[in-house]
């Protein structure tokens, strides 16, 4: 166990010397020459290293979302519609309609159990039709088709507020959620940022391969692009902290700017190390030859 928790411990060091390394291209021969599954496994710690700073402004976002479905939830469901037995109940003046506007778009609650309504009225772009046997979401987006899915009323033994009910829901879903959406977050982010490092790979190999005599290998290139991505991999942490949309642009436009800058600084490094090293040894039987 203790040599362990050594390892790790010895594994986060390095993790982080190879950080700060990244940013110097002086470095990046002796970073080239470690395996190129190490330097994948160093551009994913990267990125979890900034889900970590990022977790928690998307637990304050996930937060305030929640907050402001639950208000929506406490305003437009009517404190006397129940779910008994499969079935909504609801004595008041049907059909029943809240709806607001947010920003362009009109979504509504709709409540009817007597079959009058079968559908979100079209002045609507987004909703719920609650009947009495069913739960139907309804949406409609400015460009594509209309999107519906129907739910069944819970089965619920006895009578229970429906406002209840949704509000548990909510409660209950909340966590899972959150982990789902910051999982898909990660994806989302190793994908991209490994799309961006293969493409800058496929196109720093082929100037490479123009170099008769010393062009960098695959491997090395793609080292060098997994280290210098760095600057990139923090893009999804530092926008959103962006004060305005010009600050955004910045804080997306300056990472990929010093990619490029520690790109060509590292390979040109890792070019001059290779012919001090070729040179090296091309002048080491000679010298065995003159004894």
């Amino acid at each position: 166990m203790a040599e362990q928790k050594e390892s790790a411990a010895q594994g986060a060091t390095e993790f982080f010397k190879n950080l700060v390394r990244s940013f110097m291209p002086a470095s990046y021969p002796q970073l080239a020459g470690r395996p190129a599954s190490s330097s994948a496994a160093y551009l994913a710690g990267v990125l979890f290293l900034v889900m970590l700073l990022l977790t928690p402004l998307l637990y304050t976002e996930h937060e305030s979302a929640v907050a402001m479905h639950r208000a929506y939830i406490e305003a437009a469901y009517p404190e006397d519609l129940a779910f008994e037995n499969g079935e909504a109940v609801y004595d008041g003046e049907q059909p029943y309609v809240y709806d607001e506007t947010v920003g362009d778009i009109r979504r509504a609650l709709v409540v009817d159990t007597t079959g009058a309504t079968t559908e979100l009225p079209k002045e609507y772009d987004v909703g719920t039709l609650i009947t009495k046997d069913k739960i139907i979401d309804t949406a409609r987006p400015a460009e594509g088709p209309e999107r519906k899915a129907e739910h069944p009323i819970p089965e619920i033994e006895g009578r229970v507020s429906a406002r209840r009910v949704f509000l548990d829901a909510l409660e209950r879903n909340k966590w899972p959620q959150f982990l789902l959406g910051l999982g898909s977050s990660f994806f989302v982010s190793v994908l991209l940022l490994f799309i961006i490092a293969g493409v800058a790979m496929a196109i720093t190999f082929g100037f490479e391969g123009f170099r008769k005599q010393d062009g960098l290998r695959a491997a090395v290139c793609f080292a060098i692009v997994a280290h210098a991505a760095t600057p990139v991999a923090f893009i999804p942490a530092s926008a959103p902290l962006a004060p305005s949309a010009t600050w955004q642009y910045i804080l997306i436009v300056v990472p990929f700017i010093l990619f490029v800058t520690l790109l060509i600084g590292g390979a040109q490094a890792c070019r001059t190390a290779q012919r001090a090293s070729t040179g090296a040894a091309q002048t080491t039987p000679k010298k065995h030859q003159a004894k």
